[in-house]
């Protein structure tokens, strides 16, 4: 019965510890309960961790993440916002300028004005033309945005060093001895002083020192680029005496058109291929040439020259006389230069028969006679003008037998090698304008002076021309720097930084949570030169006479109305950035809300399970507390 009271005692033992570890382990689970309710209770929020609850704590997370995305694309635009607010400001002001520039134009137009007057208006214009350039020149966190350089598309860009430190008054020719601050103050450079130079580009400095003498402003630069030789010149210009000026290449001279060698035919009929007979009388040729007789000296007399009637017409006798005589000496030299002529042309000639005895006498008496009546008329003559015709036609056939073969000759070999030649002269004339502007462009001064300061250009655009910084430090001949002149001269600051080649040089804006939601904005250039009002020579637009103002008024005209245009783009772009902040402050407001009910605590519910977690962990600490005192007494029997 012991043993059995025993057992029993036992079992009940064990019954007894499986409820402590029960009522341990519950405790415990209520414990971490209560703590975790403890921790949403203080921080007010329902998830802390992805314990709490995987699912919701994914979904919160993603949310609270595309909150502050989008957060900061509405910063994005309002910052666009203000870059396209200042480019609209200085727009408008260019705008006005226009009007009112019309305005004086238009006064200059009425002819109520003099020549005097018109020129008080055009220096007005030339204020407000010289306004409008500076309008274009504003900046946004230091881009320039309606001076053309923010257009669709661009060139690489090469990096340009500018210094606003020296007087404004400094050009490439000054004297180190004579350079000044902005001030006007010498900076005390002597010429017994020596200037160490340097670049610095792909990482490596190039230096190089010489003494101050009598160098310019400009020779600094010339010897960095002597550095690595003038073909690796680090700027553009200073290769006055090293370059040669290309030759243009001698355009090649056209081979003559064949239709320039085309003869004209004679305009008399081609004479047959043989000559008429003519049979010229013996008693008609000379032997020589026949001489022309000599004019009659012989003036018609004149009554006032004679005393009597009678001297007056032995004069008049005398004189046609002398005139009859010339005249049959004409007739007769006329004559013998027919037959001599023809004689020389072929034509046979024919004795007068005295043989009466000969039986054929009479027919050659007869061919005699008829030829003495046929030389007499105009058939000598006839005969001479078939030989020069044959003669002329002759020459006609050969000059175009010459054209033909030229013809082929120019279609065969002249055309050809000239278009060959015309397409390689195009080409090398082509390079030679390259290499021109490239002779230019390299023999120009380095230092180049606008109102905006002295500039240095980068020779190469882009990333591979790129000079980092210039460094320009004087020392006395005891090593002693000159400060001043060195904070001047040190002032060389990257004012264009290189760009390499793109197709796009517009503004970038993002608008949005995603590379794709973002837009490009591309300015107009708004210079005066874009408008017209000025040149590239930097003439301004004239309306110092009736006619040049008249000229000026539609060109005025046009350009407020382009310049208006490019306002309301750039308004238009505001307005639609407008839009989208708006859209995007809702999308931020409506991802907030189911947000905000994840992520926050019901307090009332929450402090209720607290409650309920309290009375729990209580409950199972007195039953745990129970089991124990089962247990303790077990023990106390078996001692």
């Amino acid at each position: 019965m012991a043993m059995i009271g025993s057992i029993n005692n036992s079992t009940g033992t064990n019954s007894n510890n499986f409820d402590s570890i029960r009522s341990l382990s519950l405790l415990n689970q209520h414990r971490t309960a209560s703590q975790r309710e403890v921790q949403r209770t203080s921080a007010n929020l329902n998830i802390n961790n992805a314990i709490a609850n995987v699912a919701a704590y994914s979904i919160e997370e993603s949310l609270r993440i595309r909150t502050r995305t989008l957060g900061q694309a509405n910063e994005n635009i309002q910052n666009d916002t203000a870059l396209l607010k200042t480019a609209q400001g200085s727009g408008s002001s260019i705008v006005d300028s226009i009007k009112e520039i019309q305005q004086l134009a238009t006064t200059a137009t009425d002819e109520s004005l003099t020549d005097d007057d018109r020129l008080v208006i055009q220096r007005d214009i030339n204020r407000l033309v010289n306004q409008i350039s500076a309008d274009s020149q504003i900046t946004f966190n230091g881009r320039k945005l309606i001076d053309g350089s923010s257009t669709s598309g661009s060139q690489a860009i090469a990096t340009v060093l500018s210094n606003d430190s020296l007087s404004r008054a400094t050009t490439a020719s000054t004297m180190l001895t004579d350079l000044q601050n902005g001030n006007g103050v010498n900076l005390g450079i002597n010429a017994s002083d020596r200037v160490t130079a340097s670049y610095v580009k792909d990482g490596n400095a190039y230096t190089t020192s010489f003494a101050v003498g009598t160098n310019t402003l400009e020779d600094v630069f010339v010897n960095l680029n002597k550095i690595n030789g003038f073909d690796n010149a680090a700027f553009i210009g200073g290769g006055r005496g090293i370059l040669v000026e290309p030759t243009a290449p001698i355009e090649p001279t056209a081979p003559d058109n064949p239709s320039k060698f085309k003869p004209t035919a004679p305009n008399v009929e081609r004479p047959g291929e043989e000559a008429p007979k003519l049979f010229v009388p013996s008693e008609y040729v000379s032997a020589s040439e026949p001489v022309a007789p000599t004019a009659p000296t012989a003036v018609k007399p004149d009554i006032a020259n004679y005393g009597t009637d009678k001297e007056y017409d032995a004069a008049w006798e005398n004189y046609d006389n002398e005139m009859a005589a010339y005249d049959a000496a004409k007739a007769q030299y006329d004559l013998k230069k027919a037959a001599y002529d023809a004689v020389q042309a072929g034509a046979e000639v024919i004795q007068n028969p005295t043989d009466e005895t000969d039986p054929q006498h009479e027919a050659k008496l007869e061919a005699y006679r008829k030829a003495v009546s046929e030389f007499s008329t105009q058939l000598a003559k006839d005969y001479v003008q078939y030989h020069e015709d044959k003669k002329v036609w002759n020459e006609y056939d050969k000059k175009y037998d010459e054209y033909k073969a030229y013809e082929e000759k120019y279609n065969q070999e002249l055309k050809p090698k000239y278009l060959e030649d015309m397409e390689q002269y195009r080409k090398d004339y082509a390079q030679y304008q390259v290499d021109l502007a490239d002779y230019r462009l390299m023999t120009a001064d380095i230092v180049q002076s606008d109102s905006d300061g002295l500039h240095v250009t980068a020779r190469r655009p882009g990333l591979e021309g790129q000079i980092s910084g210039v460094s320009i430090n004087v020392a006395d001949g005891s090593g002693n720097v000159k400060f001043t002149a060195n904070a001047a001269l040190n002032n060389f600051k990257t004012t264009t930084f290189a760009e390499d080649a793109k197709e796009d040089n517009s503004i970038f804006f993002q608008i949005g949570d995603t590379v794709g939601q973002a837009i490009n904005f591309g300015f107009n250039d708004m210079r005066a030169e874009a408008f017209g009002l000025k040149g590239a020579n930097g003439n301004i637009i004239s309306v110092s006479t009736k006619e040049d103002a008249d000229a000026a008024l539609s060109t005025i005209n046009n350009a407020l109305g382009r310049a208006t245009d490019y306002l309301q783009t750039i308004g238009s772009s505001e307005r639609s950035l407008g839009y989208i902040a708006d859209t995007l402050a809702n999308e931020i407001s409506n991802i907030q809300e189911p947000d905000l009910m994840i992520r926050n605590m019901d307090r009332a519910r929450q402090l209720t399970f607290y409650a309920m977690d309290q009375f729990r962990m209580n409950t199972q600490q007195s039953m745990f507390a129970i089991a124990n005192q089962h247990s303790s007494a077990v023990l106390g029997l078996l001692r």
